[in-house]
């Protein structure tokens, strides 16, 4: 059955072979021809082959085991699309030409007038300054030298002691110093009691806006490297504190001659004096 078997599938497949290439075919056909009519080729024909049979095995096929390996993805990057990016139109306007037809009076133009300049003068800082030596209106004396003050007095007093101060005002230059005046205004811890200048001298008293008492003493001249003196009597406040230091300040200075400011400074003693062992 298997030998049938076998030849029948070798006569298809020379059949399709045969059906496929016919010169082929006619010298296989042509051979076979001469093959079988060989007599030793029929006699071994006819002879008989034992086949021996075959012992079947069991053969144990190993499972394949397929492996699957993912592929990694691959990310290719696609392009941007293209952007058209509009550009913007650009009208420039063209000016008007108004030209004018034959036999038309043309329209007037405006032709812009440029703004006259005008030079606005700058604010001058004019100070006046009144020099404080010159008391004579309209007149302006610089001044050749300078006045010199002195003053004395306590250095301590109580609340409610009269004390006395005392000005020594010189002309310390070559000429004659003239309208010399004093001027004190006085600290809010005194009160005066009297004013008394020297050599001809006047006192007066000017009250300012502030309640304050000013004293002046006043000399027409005073020769030079000359000096006068004034004294001034105030009384001490009776609430004045107990260690306050009281300030007094003046200032001498003539028609000709400028200012010079002298001071004094009289102490208050403690409440409580201190203890000496």
């Amino acid at each position: 059955m298997n030998r049938n078997r076998v030849v029948s599938k070798h006569l298809v497949r020379l059949a399709r072979l045969l059906l496929k290439q016919w010169p082929l075919a006619i010298a296989l056909v042509m051979l076979s021809l001469a093959f079988f009519s060989n007599p030793a080729q029929a006699e071994r024909r006819q002879q008989t082959v034992p086949i021996p049979t075959p012992t079947p095995t069991n053969t144990s096929v190993p499972a394949s085991t397929a492996t699957f390996t993912p592929a990694p993805p691959t990310n290719t990057p696609v392009p941007p699309p293209a952007t058209n990016t509009p550009v913007p139109p650009t009208n420039t306007p063209a000016p008007p030409t108004n030209t004018p037809r034959p036999g038309e009076t043309p329209p007037p133009t405006n032709t812009p007038v440029p703004p006259t300049a005008t030079n606005t003068p700058a604010p001058t800082n004019t100070s006046t300054r009144t020099p404080t030596a010159t008391r004579t209106p309209g007149t302006v004396v610089t001044p050749s030298f300078t006045m010199f003050l002195e003053m004395d007095a306590p250095f301590g007093a109580l609340p409610g002691q009269e004390i006395e101060i005392v000005y020594i005002v010189t002309n310390p230059s070559t000429s004659s110093a003239t309208n010399v005046r004093v001027r004190n205004r006085l600290p809010e811890a005194f009160t005066l009691v009297s004013a008394e200048a020297d050599d001809n001298g006047t006192a007066t008293l000017e009250t300012e806006t502030d309640g304050s008492t000013v004293v002046l003493f006043d000399w027409a001249t005073l020769g030079p490297n000359e000096s006068t003196t004034a004294t001034l009597t105030v009384t001490v406040a009776e609430d004045a504190l107990p260690g306050d230091v009281i300030d007094n300040l003046a200032v001498a200075f003539a028609e000709n001659g400028a200012p010079y400011t002298a001071g004094v400074s009289i102490g208050l003693p403690p409440a409580i004096l201190p203890g000496f062992n």
